[in-house]
Parts: C-alpha cells; sequence; structure tokens
C-alpha cells in the first residue's frame, strides 16, 4: 500500500508528493505541516506511520480495527480521532467509511478503513448502541459523518476552544467567570484562535496539546 503525502509550507500545498523517507527531515522546518494519507494498510504500514510520528500503540491498535465508536483523545502532541465519512459504493450508493486520523500542529496522518458498506442508517444505529444516543441525535451525526465535509474541523475547533477556556481558568484562577469568557470570545468575532489566546492570555501557546 503506497502512502499518499504531501507538505505545506506556510498554508501553501506543494505541487509534488513528499517521499515517506524525507518526512522527519520537512517535520524539523518552520512553517510547515505535513498530511500523510493511507487506504486500508497493513500492520506493518501502521507500525511505520507510528514510528515515523511517535504514535501510541493504542491508538494505533484503534486505528487498525473497525466499527469503533466515534471518539476524540488527547494525547501529547497530538489528538486521535475516529469518524465516519462518506464513500460512493456500488450503484451510487452513499456508504459510510470509517477513519482514523491523527491531528497536531505539524502532521495530519489520516487511515481510511473500508466499513464494509456500512449505510447511514447501520450508522444511526451504531451511534444509538454504541454512543447511547436518541434516534435524533444519532441520525444528525450519521449524517453530519457521512455529508458535512467540515465535521472534522469543528471537532478539532471544539478541541482547540475547550484548551483555550482551560488556559485562562488556570491563568485566572478563582476570579475565573465562564459567562466573561463567552462574552470576552464573542466580541473578539470569528478570529484564529492564535489571535484569541493572545488576546486573552497575551501570548500565543499552542492551539492544541
Amino acid at each position: 500500500m503506497a502512502f499518499t503525502t504531501c507538505v505545506y509550507r506556510k498554508g501553501v500545498r506543494e505541487d509534488h508528493p513528499l517521499p515517506f523517507e524525507q518526512i522527519s527531515d520537512v517535520l524539523e522546518q518552520p512553517d510547515t505541516l505535513v498530511w500523510v494519507d493511507v487506504n486500508s494498510p497493513d500492520e506493518s504500514e501502521v507500525a511505520q506511520l507510528g514510528e515515523e510520528f511517535g504514535l501510541h500503540r493504542l491508538a494505533l491498535a484503534d486505528a487498525l480495527s473497525d466499527h469503533q465508536r466515534p471518539k476524540m483523545e488527547r494525547y501529547e502532541g497530538y489528538v486521535f480521532v475516529i469518524a465516519y465519512a462518506a464513500a460512493i459504493g456500488e450503484a451510487g450508493r452513499v456508504d459510510m467509511q470509517e477513519v482514523a486520523i491523527f491531528v497536531s500542529q505539524r502532521f495530519v496522518v489520516s487511515i481510511r478503513l473500508h466499513a464494509e458498506d456500512l449505510s447511514v442508517e447501520q450508522g444511526v444505529r451504531m451511534f444509538r448502541e454504541m454512543a447511547f444516543l436518541e434516534e435524533a441525535n444519532a441520525r444528525r451525526e450519521a449524517e453530519r459523518g457521512a455529508f458535512d465535509p467540515t465535521y472534522l474541523v469543528y471537532s478539532v475547533g471544539k478541541l482547540m476552544l475547550q484548551k483555550l477556556r482551560h488556559d485562562v481558568e488556570a491563568k485566572e484562577g478563582d476570579a475565573f467567570s465562564l459567562r466573561n469568557f463567552h462574552d470576552s470570545l464573542l466580541k473578539q468575532g470569528a478570529a484564529p484562535f492564535t489571535l484569541h489566546r493572545r488576546l486573552m492570555l497575551g501570548d500565543t501557546g499552542t492551539v492544541l496539546d
């Protein structure tokens, strides 16, 4: 299985693919982000990703296991996400595909697994049985995972917001007010999280653990 790799420099994607053996060197360069995508890898290929990016063995085991429940977990230096995305199956049928994603400030690793033609209706049932959601909430999450390309972006943004709140609360201590935090955040508008951190904490810091 060949890895699909690319590199972004200062937010701009380079036209040529990045050879896998050069990833370590590129990660040491400033203002770069490496994205590696692989479809249905075997254990040796997942182990290669783990060694290259320093990924935890338990997260890698989850990435290889199909029918995982959707979740987000924090590890040192990156976030691990299990989600479901749309895939076109036979006769134009929209099926769901399981995706394991490792996200840090310097790299994104996406591992796509075939979900054995898991349909949206089966996704609804999975959310009900594994995440204990009510019918309406389970359907909304299944349809978002299948049809909404911003699903992952929303999830990562939520983690950034939670970290910002945690850091502001740690800084202010007993003086922290959740209402004041929300009011300040809303007054600042749709700014990047680096700017929110500068305005609320005095420095940018890291937007994700």
